[in-house]
């Protein structure tokens, strides 16, 4: 004990550095890890969510398509029927609903694509503020303004620049 002493350590001040430590990192767990998890765990949900609604667009979209090749088929069946001698008509309307489907079918796309792009962008854009904001609060506090907070935001905002720039090339 005498030795330690001598080469400067103190048992109780070591002792108090080990509690002070197991606060902070207690303390930061509970305000900062635990509540961005739960963050992070409804951002997921709600992320999925709007995926699963995709899927349920893509379904319904494949579903119309199908309900449109049936009902040329029919079509098709009747004015064969009918209009044997008009065979020409029949192939002028043919390509007719054939465009229209295409156009159709089109417009069906880019609408669901822009909805799902407008909604990720939604998303991306409330996840970043939200992010940055608490990585912003929780730096600034345990800086204890000891680096300016211009700085620090001026960095959040290039590592989720540098991270969102990474994500959208894998």
């Amino acid at each position: 004990m005498d030795a330690l002493a001598k080469i400067g350590i103190d048992l109780w001040s070591v002792l108090l550095y080990l509690i002070n430590t197991g606060i902070l990192v207690g303390v930061l767990t509970y305000l900062l890890y635990k509540p961005a998890l739960k963050f992070l765990d409804e951002r997921r949900h709600s992320i999925q969510s709007s995926l699963d609604e995709a899927d349920e667009l893509k379904r319904a979209f494949e579903a119309k398509t199908a309900e449109m090749h049936l009902a040329e088929k029919e079509m098709r069946a009747s004015f064969e029927k009918e209009l044997a001698d008009g065979r020409a008509f029949v192939e002028e309307m043919k390509a007719k609903m054939t465009a229209e489907m295409q156009e159709q079918k089109q417009q069906m796309m880019e609408k669901a694509m822009a909805d799902i792009q407008a909604e990720k962008e939604r998303l991306m854009a409330s996840v970043r503020s939200d992010v940055l904001a608490t990585m912003e609060k929780a730096l600034t506090s345990i800086l204890l303004n000891r680096v300016p907070e211009d700085v620090i935001t001026s960095s959040v905002s290039e590592e989720w620049d540098r991270f969102t720039t990474s994500q959208n090339m894998s």
